[in-house]
């Protein structure tokens, strides 16, 4: 490929590169979303997306921090809460929201009538290689 790389070429290359590491440990698969800049992750139940974070962060990590997004943002709003209370910056939270992985849990039912639970995430072209790069070289970030 030649020329400028979009935002959406990268999250394409990022959807590759975080498949190939989650396949390498079994942990669910990544894809582009429709959104041009986005990777989704589906995970077959909450233990993989556990597993993942697990691997991914040894401590919890400050505002505005690969954690911080991973965990939609919650460090940077309780932060923003103590710092301000009840009159956060609504463009302050907007920011938050926007760089945070958006999590979705939903419940599944199997045909021997267990209810399972499905996970996914959706997160940045960005993040999702920086996910990839820790896995692939064992890092814990």
């Amino acid at each position: 490929m030649t020329g400028t790389w979009t935002d959406e070429d990268m999250a394409k290359v990022a959807a590759e590169e975080l498949g190939t590491a989650l396949r390498k440990l079994n942990l669910g698969y990544a894809d582009c979303t429709d959104d041009d800049d986005r990777v989704a992750l589906d995970f077959h139940d909450l233990s993989e997306a556990a597993v993942l974070l697990t691997i991914l962060f040894r401590n919890p990590a400050g505002p505005g921090t690969l954690y911080d997004r991973a965990t939609s943002s919650c460090v940077t709003i309780n932060n923003l809460s103590d710092r301000y209370g009840d009159d956060v910056p609504r463009t302050a939270l907007q920011h938050a929201f926007g760089e945070a992985w958006i999590w979705q849990v939903h419940p599944a039912m199997t045909e021997s009538r267990v209810v399972q639970w499905h996970a996914g995430v959706t997160m940045s072209g960005d993040d999702a290689m920086a996910v990839a790069a820790a896995l692939n070289s064992g890092a814990a970030l």
